[in-house]
């Protein structure tokens, strides 16, 4: 005889039992397609952060002191070399010629620190040499073109503060004027000659075999006369205004 097994009764008052649940793993892990944020897998160790070592310094201490006290050297000797500067050719031409003529030599200085720093090659302090000019130094190069493009710099803001200068005269009609633009011409002119130390002998190199690209050199081969005949055209207006105002030339 079959007979069929009975399904057990279930009393409805009995809340039903529920399967047990598997502990879950701390950090949760990430599944493909889950929202929500990345937890490493097992095993990952969360990296200490770093401790500063004990020999290390905070900053400010004694490495920054040095530091702020090597700028303000630098700024006490380029100022106090410019007032010395300013007072010798105060003797020779008062001081109204001589406060413009040593600016407008900080403006051609200003020149070669401009384009060292493009050139990733930082200046020293700006030294005035007192009735002669001023000078710079940085670190030497085999690189003739940079050489150039930091030489070349100094008579372009140098002639730039000479047109200033020059447009001061218009607007003004004050004749100090322009006797500065034609000093400031001058001196720049006198500074492309390729003698050293003058600036003139590191833009030659460019056009040595090997030492430059031909890019390079057709640039110099233009840029290098182009600021001379800028700097003669200078002088020559000034001279031609000097005339018209006394009648004769005064330089």
């Amino acid at each position: 005889m079959n007979v069929e097994p009975q399904a057990p009764q279930v009393d409805p008052s009995t809340p039903p039992t529920q399967a047990p649940q598997q502990p879950q793993a701390w950090p949760p892990q990430y599944q493909p397609g889950q929202q929500g944020a990345y937890y490493p897998q097992p095993g990952y160790q969360q990296p200490t952060p770093r401790q500063p070592s004990a020999g290390a310094k905070a900053p400010g201490g004694i490495g920054g002191a040095i530091a702020g006290l090597a700028i303000i050297g630098k700024l006490l000797l380029t100022s106090g070399s410019m007032f010395v500067s300013m007072w010798a050719w105060s003797y020779q031409f008062g001081w109204p010629f001589a406060i413009g003529f040593v600016l407008s030599i900080f403006c051609h200085e200003c020149g070669h620190a401009v384009a060292g720093k493009m050139v990733g090659r930082p200046i020293s302090a700006m030294v005035f040499v007192p009735l002669m000019g001023a000078f710079v130094l940085h670190k030497a190069t085999s690189r003739a073109n940079e050489n150039a493009f930091i030489a070349i710099m100094g008579p372009v803001f140098g002639g730039v503060s000479g047109a200033v200068c020059l447009g001061i005269y218009m607007a003004t009609h004050a004749n100090l004027y322009i006797a500065l633009a034609f000093m400031i011409a001058l001196i720049n002119l006198i500074n492309l000659a390729p003698i050293l130390p003058l600036d003139g002998s590191h833009i030659i190199p460019v056009f040595a075999a090997g030492r430059a690209s031909q890019r390079d050199r057709i640039t110099y081969a233009v840029a290098y006369p182009g600021v001379a005949i800028l700097l003669v055209l200078l002088m020559y207006i000034s001279r031609q205004m000097a005339i018209a105002i006394s009648g004769h030339a005064a330089f």
